[in-house]
């Protein structure tokens, strides 16, 4: 038995070792137990220009690493954008590209198509007679060209297929593809939130912060605030409590005309250092609710017209020169920033948590605690 095992075990050393003889050197090089890795690449650098500048022939590159032996690869690419248009895909040059690793003459095809939304494309040997069919190792597959503004999108990598030395599929579930590509400058959003009540007898008032996420460096905005005046009262004061993102240097005034409330805000000439830009709060807003006698009325109420949004924003460090330099000023396209509609409530009730009648979601206590 004993005999038997190990005249086994020399036939398998046999049958491997003619195995490897029969395969040319390089495919043997290609038989790695390092992860393929699939991803797009840009040296294109948007965070280096303004939100909403012109975008021409932004490049991305779809790259493979650690490629096993593989004669054909498919691949698409989703472009979730409403700020860049695919254009068109080319194949990555010979010197950079994966299938002219082992024969720099192979005979290649390269299939590709450029829709509103995506990219797609087939990339293989196109003669099976020539002296190799196979790839390995590292190299780019093909370049991708947008155009557009610079604003957040996303691009999604899809593999679709890939055929092995020997053209059958590979299950590529075990290659680390990064399917998820961010590039571009995040648009702006404003918001409401901290929604308090002060409740004292001479004048009582609902507070709430206007916070925005995202605001690209900036040295002036304007922003208007539509409001239900059957429902609510502005308390209009000469200054307001400007928020963290407005803590230095800028100058703020609010005016208020029949429900519509314009808020800008301006910084001082050249003071770089104190620009504002991120997420925070910009201005603390009040007002009076019309009718406060909660116990006779349901809660919450709710005030369904009450909306924010920019009308002006300016990055202008220049100040008053009369040829600013493009870098000096540049005045930001606002029609696709997101602004702030919907429906607010005002929770009244109980705010004792002790109590049977708790409302957790009460900013202002009506009296009604039971216990």
């Amino acid at each position: 038995m004993i005999k038997f095992y190990h005249i086994s075990f020399k036939a398998l050393i046999f049958g491997v070792a003619l195995f490897l003889s029969s395969c040319d050197e390089d495919y043997v090089n290609s038989l790695t137990s390092e992860q393929p890795v699939v991803y797009l690449d840009t040296n294109d650098n948007l965070n280096g220009m303004y939100l909403g500048e012109s975008v021409d022939e932004l490049e991305l590159i779809l790259k493979v690493e650690n490629s096993p032996a593989i004669s054909q690869l498919a691949f698409s690419v989703n472009v979730e954008s409403d700020f860049l248009n695919p254009e068109q895909i080319v194949i990555s040059p010979n010197q950079d590209n994966l299938f002219y690793n082992v024969n720099p003459n192979g005979e290649i095809y390269f299939i590709a198509d450029a829709t509103d939304d995506t990219f797609s494309g087939n990339i293989g040997f196109s003669n099976h007679n020539q002296d190799t069919t196979y790839t390995y190792g590292d190299g780019e597959i093909a370049r991708l060209y947008l155009s557009g503004i610079n604003a957040q999108s996303e691009f999604v990598l899809s593999i679709d297929q890939v055929l092995s030395y020997d053209d059958f599929e590979i299950d590529v579930s075990n290659w680390n593809i990064n399917s998820n590509l961010n590039l571009g400058q995040p648009v702006p959003k404003l918001s409401f939130i901290d929604f308090n009540y002060t409740n004292n007898s001479a004048a009582p008032y609902l507070s709430v912060i206007l916070s925005v996420d995202d605001l690209p460096i900036m040295t002036k905005g304007i922003i208007e605030i539509d409001y239900d005046n059957d429902l609510l009262f502005f308390v209009n004061e000469t200054n307001p409590s400007k928020g963290d993102l407005l803590s230095e240097g800028f100058d703020v005034s609010i005016n208020e005309q029949n429900g519509l409330i314009t808020f800008s805000f301006e910084h001082s000439d050249g003071d770089i250092e104190n620009f504002t830009n991120g997420s925070g709060g910009l201005v603390e807003l009040k007002f009076q609710i019309n009718n406060t006698n909660f116990q006779l009325q349901q809660s919450p109420i709710s005030v369904e017209r009450f909306s924010a949004f920019f009308i002006e924003s300016v990055y202008d460090i220049c100040g008053d020169c009369l040829t600013p330099n493009y870098s000096e000023y540049y005045n930001y396209d606002i029609n696709y920033w997101n602004g702030f509609i919907e429906p607010i409530e005002i929770h009244f009730g109980c705010m004792d948590s002790n109590a049977l009648n708790y409302n957790s979601l009460a900013i202002i206590d009506d009296g009604t605690c039971a216990y």
